[in-house]
């Protein structure tokens, strides 16, 4: 054994010599402690590189088609606006309408404090066109119900479609909620019913890579003469709060480090229209 390990020390290329023939130098020790630093510093730079992630920012033209579809996810609580008023529709500039959208939405009742009503998520339905028709009998209405000036005196308006049509002829604006004929509108009563309540909606739509609009509003969307509308039954507009608060509101799928500017934003509008826009 001791002879094979003479055998290998014959191949040593770097002798050491005697201690009585070393000598340390001054320019030796800078070396050394030079050396040391920089080998101590490329190791701790190279590690970091080797640990850490490199983040590249490119811009580019998307050239993708209108065919290709993006998620839009949302959870909105509007906190006076009851759900059974709450319709989500999207419109591009590619005429592709989606009116009071249904798949993939839900909708949860919740009180004036915010806490639910029900544990039961609704999930979104097309709202059924209710019928403006009074169904009263005829006890209940007189047997020439009033136009409330809007027709000459004698004219009889016995139902809530004949008193909007008066009025609309005149160019006047009616309130239902005063109109006798009008107490058994489904619509007003589903709005006296849920009257100070609020609605969390949360889900997704799917939208076309191109530039459109999508919105929340009370009312039953229609289109006419290229215009979309919501009709509100002749309820004062007024009468609507659109208050909310943005939970989350996102675009596409997620990846770490993505923003979320909207999360947490709350408005109070009480009356009128509010529009966001965004650039992307």
């Amino acid at each position: 054994m001791v002879s094979i390990f003479s055998m290998v020390r014959e191949f040593d290329a770097y002798t050491k010599p005697m201690e009585d023939f070393r000598v340390k130098t001054l320019s030796g020790g800078f070396v050394t402690l030079i050396a040391s630093i920089v080998i101590i510093c490329l190791t701790v730079l190279e590690t970091y590189s080797f640990l850490s992630t490199e983040v590249v920012e490119q811009l580019y033209v998307d050239s993708s088609t209108s065919d290709i579809r993006v998620d839009i996810h949302f959870d909105i609580i509007f906190h006076r606006l009851p759900c059974g008023f709450v319709t989500v529709d999207v419109m591009d500039v590619s005429s592709d309408t989606q009116e009071n959208i249904q798949h993939d939405i839900y909708k949860l009742r919740i009180d004036k404090n915010g806490l639910n009503i029900s544990d039961t998520v609704q999930k979104m339905e097309a709202n059924t066109n209710k019928s403006s028709v009074a169904s009263a009998s005829p006890s209940a209405l007189p047997a020439c119900g009033s136009c409330y000036g809007a027709l000459p005196e004698g004219s009889c308006c016995n139902t809530c479609d004949e008193v909007k049509n008066a009025y609309a002829g005149k160019g006047w604006q009616v309130n239902i909620e005063e109109v006798e004929q009008c107490k058994s509108d489904e619509y007003l009563k589903q709005y006296t019913e849920q009257k100070g309540e609020g609605c969390r909606v949360y889900g997704k739509v799917q939208v076309a890579k191109v530039a459109g609009n999508f919105h929340f509003a009370p009312g039953e969307p229609y289109r006419t003469h290229r215009s979309h509308v919501h009709d509100l039954h002749s309820i004062d507009p007024s009468k609507f709060d659109a208050s909310h608060t943005i939970h989350h509101f996102s675009f596409g799928k997620d990846y770490p480090g993505k923003a979320y500017p909207l999360d947490g934003k709350h408005v109070d509008q009480s009356h009128g229209e509010l529009k966001k826009r965004l650039k992307q």
